[in-house]
């Protein structure tokens, strides 16, 4: 479980958004309404009920907890993050051509290696039908897998999914249907 990408604001020039984005992250609650304003008051000294202990628990505590166990290397990657940067305003353009080149000219040895006349490259570049835009395979799925897939999608989904259905209906019915244009 992580939480992949949210929202940065600055401790000290957005206070306000900063806390409020620290609770919504790693307090658990049910409704936005949950948490009181102002954040950082409510950060600070608020507390919730937790229903497994039985008990209520300091917001600060929990948000700790819980940040400690989302953002176990945050260091590492505060680490590599600024490396990053360091090395990319000391890399110039000039060696990124020199990048781009040499993994240009790679390419085009590949190419030509593949293209040989040679029983032994065969075996290892294995060339497929050239008329053959991509290997399609049917699945099966059961009634109740699509079922759920399909009320897990939003409202934007199933219309697109629905839409692509109909115009598969139709051209299965009718090779002269227009071509799918989402």
């Amino acid at each position: 479980n992580a939480i992949i990408r949210y929202p940065y604001f600055n401790r000290e020039t957005d206070k306000e958004n900063y806390f409020e984005n620290l609770l919504c992250l790693y307090l658990p609650i049910r409704k936005r309404d949950d948490l009181k304003k102002p954040y950082e008051l409510f950060y600070q000294i608020g507390e919730i009920f937790d229903n497994r202990q039985q008990c209520n628990l300091k917001v600060k505590d929990v948000v700790h907890e819980n940040r400690r166990k989302y953002e176990s290397n945050i260091k590492e990657t505060g680490e590599a993050e600024s490396l990053f940067n360091q090395l990319s305003l000391t890399l110039k353009d000039n060696d990124w051509v020199e990048i781009v080149a040499n993994k240009e000219s790679n390419n085009i040895w590949s190419r030509e290696i593949e293209q040989e006349e040679n029983p032994d490259f065969n075996v290892m570049y294995k060339t497929k039908n050239k008329n053959t835009f991509s290997d399609m395979r049917q699945t099966y799925c059961t009634t109740n897998e699509i079922r759920s897939l399909l009320e897990s999608m939003n409202h934007e989904q199933q219309e697109i999914f629905y839409y692509v259905r109909e115009w598969c209906m139709k051209r299965l019915h009718n090779p002269d249907v227009e071509p799918l244009r989402l």
